[in-house]
This record gives C-alpha cells, structure tokens and sequence, in this order.
C-alpha cells in the first residue's frame, strides 16, 4: 500500500515501513507515534505519512488529527444534535458541541425561521471562539444578503446529496480556489459541493451514481500530482 511520492512516503495500518537494517543502518532506531516493532520490522498501526528526523534517526506516522480545533471565520459542516428554545446543539467534530441561536440565519425572525431537525446538516461559519466556552456558530454571510427563504443563501441547512469526511488538512485545500481535483470535476460534470475545514465533504449532483463517482474522485486525490488527477477524472467520466 505505501507509495512514494515527491519524498513523501503514504502508508496505511500493517505496512510495513522497513527493518531495524534498512532503517537503522548501524545506528538504533527511535520509533514515535504510529509505528510498532515486530521481530525486525517496523509497521505502522495508523494511516499517514511517514516522517523522518535524522537527529537521533526518529521515525513516526503523521497524520491529520480528526479532532478540529474552532478558529473564528472558519467555514465548518455541522449536524444537529439537540435543539432547545434559543440554539440548535450542533457537532462540529471538535472536543465539544457548538451552539447555533435560533435566529442566527440571514434575515430570520422570531416568527419567520428555518425549523432544523435534529440529524441536519448545516453549513454554517465560527462566529465566537474561546477556550473557555462552547463555539458559537453562525449561518449569517457576511457578504451575501440573501435570505434563508431564498434558497441562494450561502449558508444553512443542505438535504440530499452525500456527505462523507476527509482530513481536516485535505479539506482546506479543497477550498482553494485552484484545488485541482474540484476545477477538473467542474470542467466535466455539474455538481454542488460544500466543504467544511472541520474534515467534512458535500456533495449534491443530478443522480446518486454521479454523486457516488464525485465522492469517490474527492477520496482517490488526496495524494495524487495534478496530472494524476487530471488522469482518473478523465477515466471515470468516460
């Protein structure tokens, strides 16, 4: 399973990552998180990339923690958990639950709201952050004024589709504007996508078959070069 690529070695679960002779070369071998020894062999016990200090030759398996830490203006995928008189409960992925008010959506009111369930999906942005307390969230833009009744709203609850998670690292680069991966998929097919920094991924398109290929285009890039890439989009939509 572990490939090489550019000096960046990808391995999974039960690789195995070398022996005391290929990793140590004469010297001992210190082994940090994610790597086990049996015998000889080094194995990795979870996916990541494995790193190398050459100072006291250390190895380890890095990988994108799932636990996502709240930073103010991120852009998030929640899904609710409890609703109460004033907030939605809502799981953002982080060690604690964030709060959603039930007003917090562009140009609601006391009488005029969307209801969530709980299981929803919203998109939503961090609005407050402390350690101290629980993060709060938002479904306000600060940029785009249409109203939840619209539908053009940015933010709010998204049905249908697929909803699946990536690393949370993984994820930032699928917002970039020049992600490869989502401008190649655009280039072929149409298809709605909302990503969360919190390592969350959706996707809506016509049919559940090409909302299945586009999840599974997204999963298979993540450590593919841009030609790759451009190489597999164009093998699944043919």
């Amino acid at each position: 399973h572990s490939m090489t690529e550019q000096g960046v070695r990808v391995c999974l679960p039960g690789d195995k990552i070398g022996t005391l002779e290929t990793l140590g070369q004469g010297k001992s071998v210190r082994l940090g998180a994610g790597l086990l020894q049996t015998d000889d062999d080094f194995v990795a016990t979870k996916a990541g990339i494995v790193r190398h200090l050459p100072q006291g030759n250390k190895y380890w398996v890095e990988n994108n923690q799932r636990r996502y830490l709240p930073s103010v203006d991120d852009l998030v995928l929640g899904i609710v958990t409890d609703k109460h008189s004033e907030n939605y409960k809502v799981d953002i992925r982080s060690n604690t639950h964030a709060v959603l008010p039930i007003l917090a959506f562009e140009g609601a009111s006391k009488r005029n709201r969307p209801y969530l369930e709980v299981g929803a999906l919203v998109y939503c942005r961090i609005l407050v952050a402390n350690r101290d307390t629980e993060p709060e969230l938002s479904c306000e833009s600060t940029t785009n004024k249409k109203g939840w009744m619209t539908g053009q709203s940015v933010f709010g609850e998204l049905t249908g589709g697929n909803l699946f998670e990536v690393s949370n690292g993984y994820a930032r680069s699928l917002l970039s504007p020049d992600s490869v991966i989502v401008n190649t998929l655009g280039r072929y097919l149409a298809y709605e996508l909302a990503v969360g920094v919190n390592g969350r991924v959706w996707i809506r398109s016509e049919t559940v078959a090409r909302t299945v290929l586009i999840t599974n285009a997204i999963l298979n890039s993540e450590f593919l070069l841009p030609d790759q890439v451009e190489v597999m989009v164009k093998t699944l939509v043919s």
